[in-house]
């Protein structure tokens, strides 16, 4: 067997006979209420006013760079790996609050953040749709739910396109 390796996603192990062995990372974490917030600028719509007395509408940027998912979830709601792999790291970490990251292999990384409680420990092997948390607010946000986030060679990339949400 040998290893495909795809720049636009996950790559795919392939079998002597030719088989293809995929395992898509790639089902939702948690079971969530709404998608609050995803990949790209904090930005706002805003009124203003022109000088030759019309309004004009424009979005600004008023905020930092979003590199995951906020999905709203009620406090305590199971939280699931999303793909085969090893827990790198579990711990409280700044904005993230209660963090849990997952190595997939492949430089695949999944990003766990705001969880309520964590249940694994650095070297777990998980696989898909294991519960490793609760979701929560642990990271300050108003709601409760979880922060999600995919990377692949240390960049984050739009779960949108893998995940079954």
């Amino acid at each position: 067997a040998w290893w495909l390796a795809r720049p636009e996603g996950p790559g795919v192990l392939i079998g002597m006979k030719g088989l293809e062995y995929e395992q898509i990372l790639w089902q939702s974490p948690v079971n969530y209420v709404r998608r609050s917030r995803g990949l790209g600028p904090k930005t706002s719509t805003v009124k203003r006013k022109q000088k030759d007395g019309t309004v004009k509408v424009v979005t600004v940027q008023n905020g930092r760079y979003h590199y995951g998912v906020d999905m709203t979830a009620p406090k305590g709601t199971d939280v699931h790996a999303v793909a085969d792999g090893v827990v790198k790291f579990t711990g409280r970490n700044g904005a993230f609050g209660n963090l849990i990251i997952v190595d997939h292999g492949g430089q695949y990384m999944s990003i766990y953040g705001n969880n309520e409680t964590l249940l694994k420990r650095i070297g777990d092997i998980v696989k898909p749709g294991d519960q490793i948390a609760t979701a929560g607010n642990s990271g300050g946000q108003e709601e409760s739910g979880l922060y999600f986030e995919l990377r692949h060679q240390g960049a984050a990339f739009d779960p949108a396109g893998w995940i079954k949400f």
